[in-house]
């Protein structure tokens, strides 16, 4: 099977010279110009160099405004939980380490006559309390 292809491109076929010689190859000077023949009249469908077309320039970005939301201070770490038998175990331990007197009196600093009366807020102070007694 033989394909003969019938190229009408004069600069092309110099091209390929060109590009033989560059890399140091027998020119193929003769074989081209065997098969390509130069056009007698400008083929109708050549390429012509065009500049391609100017860009319009891409609009400016409409940038708003971020608000960042203000942050809250830190809040103060809380205070690790303080449970009602913490309570109980410090009335107790006062009392068997200073006696009972020291227990009734440690409870009086907060209007307690015994741990029940103590209102969840005053545990985390009475417990400190406490811890001062024992110390």
């Amino acid at each position: 099977m033989n394909i003969t292809l019938d190229i009408k491109c004069p600069e092309l076929a110099e091209a390929i010279n060109n590009l033989a010689a560059a890399m140091s190859i027998r020119s193929v000077d003769g074989a081209l110009r065997d098969i390509v023949k130069p056009a007698e009249k400008p083929f109708l469908g050549a390429v012509k160099a065009v500049s391609p077309p100017k860009a319009k320039p891409a609009p400016e970005p409409v940038v708003e405004p971020v608000t960042v939301p203000e942050q809250e201070p830190a809040a103060e770490p809380e205070a690790p939980a303080v449970d009602y038998n913490q309570v109980k175990t410090a009335v107790m331990a006062v009392s068997k380490a200073k006696g009972r007197d020291a227990a009734v009196a440690l409870l009086g600093e907060f209007d307690a006559k015994v741990g029940g009366d103590l209102t969840e807020e005053q545990w985390g102070p009475f417990l400190a309390r406490a811890a001062e007694v024992l110390g």
